[in-house]
């Protein structure tokens, strides 16, 4: 378990969905760990991708770039991407940059999946 200074970055699969959780801070510091593991969870090509930032405390500008670059690589490819349950100030930091017209929320990893799920049968 990571401290708020700390960044974990765990992946897990459900059926065709790669979630991503982002566990601490996503400072400055960890960015480029923050943009090689989502480039590594967008090579693998799941039909859905899902960041998880339920558990994450802080995330910088930079970390935002990484979510959006993701987003782009999932497209490119035609998969499906969403973020997950982000904490008021981060939703609020998505808003004033208009992310959330780009890139679509969800309450928790699970109900991003469902509907995610449903859009691609």
């Amino acid at each position: 378990m990571s401290t708020a200074d700390e960044l974990d970055i765990l992946t897990e699969r459900r059926g065709p969905a790669l979630i991503v959780s982002l566990v601490g801070s996503a400072s400055m510091e960890h960015c480029e760990e923050l943009n090689e593991r989502l480039l590594d969870a967008c090579l693998q090509k799941p039909d859905i991708l899902v960041i998880d930032l339920s558990r994450l405390v802080f995330m910088c500008s930079l970390g935002l770039g990484g979510l959006v670059a993701a987003y782009l690589r999932v497209q490119k490819y035609r998969g499906k991407f969403a973020i997950a349950a982000p904490d008021a100030a981060i939703k609020e930091m998505l808003e004033l940059t208009r992310l959330h017209t780009l890139l679509p929320i969800f309450t928790s990893a699970s109900d991003a999946v469902a509907h995610l799920n449903r859009t691609t049968e």
